[in-house]
């Protein structure tokens, strides 16, 4: 398997129950952008974390803002895949941090990019 690239600075950060992306994550989220749209073997994984596990509807509906944002930057909708923290993979809940305790750092879509090669016809 390929490893997947997660950091600090790959996180979307939101407001206390919005899925209005923070002014903040918009560097973010242009970086990573213009980064996929230059390789095409480059996937996205975007997960989606609230600091409470009754919030994973809000979880997922983060994560699709996040990708709406990302192709509306001109990425393919079909590189980017959205799941919350609830439906994360092995490989993926292996790469991405525990939860920390800090409220505002719980509120946040992780962008995992994945380098996808041979891919099937």
């Amino acid at each position: 398997a390929t490893p997947v690239f997660q950091s600090e600075q790959t996180r979307i950060y939101f407001d206390t129950d919005s899925t209005v992306i923070t002014s903040k994550s918009w560097k973010t989220l242009e970086t990573v952008a213009q980064v996929v749209r230059m390789h095409k073997d480059l996937h996205i994984h975007l997960v989606g974390r609230t600091d409470e596990q009754k919030n994973a509807s809000l979880a997922l509906r983060r994560a699709i803002a996040v990708r709406n944002a990302l192709s509306q930057l001109g990425l393919n909708p079909e590189r980017i895949h959205v799941q919350d923290e609830a439906q994360s993979d092995t490989l993926l809940s292996r790469q991405i941090p525990e939860k920390t305790k800090d409220s505002q750092k719980s509120k946040r879509v992780d962008i995992l990019i994945e380098a996808v090669s041979g891919e099937e016809a």
